[in-house]
């Protein structure tokens, strides 16, 4: 399914590939922006250019890799680890909740810090958001841990005044920190969409929390040129109840339905003549039995063709089993 070092060109700036080449090996090269691992154990690395998100890989061991088409900084700066060109910023750390009170506190502290150094660094406009945690449904009720993490996004998005929200994924990991990377852009304000088939995630109601997850549905960063999309963590939610609780066969067909409409929405949105193209693609399975499952319901609802990672995780609600993030690409030379 997966196909290693294929290319996926969004832009003339930067572009995305599945790797099976070692971190080491991959950040010798200068063009890189970013390099994100998989594997047991979320902790930080030497590396500025380079994240582990603790997540087991599902087969064949595979890293994501950015690419730039130009110069590429980076460095470590008060624990936080960035990367940029002439347009976008990769910034991240890592949180050891140990030093903090509680959840809440170590996100809001956390995001706060990131927001502000984008900022300060004069990226100010957040296109992406990626957060893998630890025991993501452990606790009950508004104690769960995943709405204590969206509790503390949400304090630090209106301290930070950040009105916007990004395309987003939340995923649980089995051991380790907590770790966040956002991407942002320096000039270009992106476009956020919601899928007409689901409740924006900030319109939830009460029973998901004391406050909504805040992310939207999909980003679209456009410039000069062409256009790139960034899909947010999409699992079985239908308005904003979950449909087929434990039938993994039943949450995938509503999954890719989900990713299909919310393209058609974005491309009628946009006044593009063509739905954008699925390139790359994320499964997070919570269970490793249901690997078959999940790379045969990929080959029958997008082909064969797509490059798509398979990840060991857990979904923020218990009675899912699987979500999917990724990137398109729009035909050069369509619409607006």
């Amino acid at each position: 399914m997966v196909q290693p070092n294929q290319s996926l060109q969004i832009s003339p700036i930067i572009s995305c590939r599945y790797s099976s080449q070692t971190p080491d090996a991959l950040l010798k090269s200068d063009d890189v922006l970013t390099v994100i691992s998989f594997g047991q154990g979320c902790a930080p690395t030497k590396k500025s250019r380079h994240f582990n998100t603790g997540l087991p890989v599902l087969g064949k061991p595979l890293c994501e890799v950015w690419h730039s088409q130009t110069t590429v900084e980076h460095g470590i700066e008060d624990h936080c680890y960035w990367s940029s060109n002439e347009e976008l910023m990769c910034l991240g750390l890592w949180v050891n909740e140990r030093h903090y009170s509680d959840l809440k506190t170590a996100v809001f502290a956390s995001y706060t810090t990131l927001l502000q150094k984008l900022r300060d660094r004069n990226y100010p406009h957040l296109l992406r958001a990626w957060n893998y945690l630890p025991r993501i449904n452990h606790g009950d009720n508004d104690n769960e841990r995943y709405k204590q993490f969206c509790l503390g996004r949400h304090e630090a998005f209106s301290h930070c005044q950040q009105h916007h929200y990004p395309a987003a994924t939340a995923i649980g990991h089995g051991s380790g920190d907590i770790v966040i990377y956002l991407m942002a852009s320096r000039q270009t304000v992106p476009q956020h969409f919601e899928n007409p088939d689901q409740l924006s995630a900030f319109c939830y109601p009460r029973e998901y929390g004391p406050k909504s997850p805040s992310f939207a549905r999909a980003s679209v960063l456009q410039n000069q040129n062409g256009k790139q999309l960034y899909l947010s963590g999409t699992a079985s939610i239908h308005g904003h109840q979950s449909l087929h609780p434990n039938n993994f066969n039943g949450q995938m067909d509503v999954t890719c339905g989900n990713i299909n409409t919310l393209l058609q929405h974005v491309a009628s949105q946009l006044r593009v003549e063509t739905t954008p193209t699925l390139e790359l693609i994320k499964v997070y399975v919570r269970n490793r039995q249901d690997l078959n499952k999940a790379e045969a319901a990929i080959e029958q609802h997008f082909g064969p063709e797509v490059p798509a990672l398979f990840l060991q995780g857990d979904i923020c609600r218990q009675e899912l089993l699987v979500e999917i993030d990724g990137m398109c690409q729009f035909d050069h030379g369509t619409g607006q």
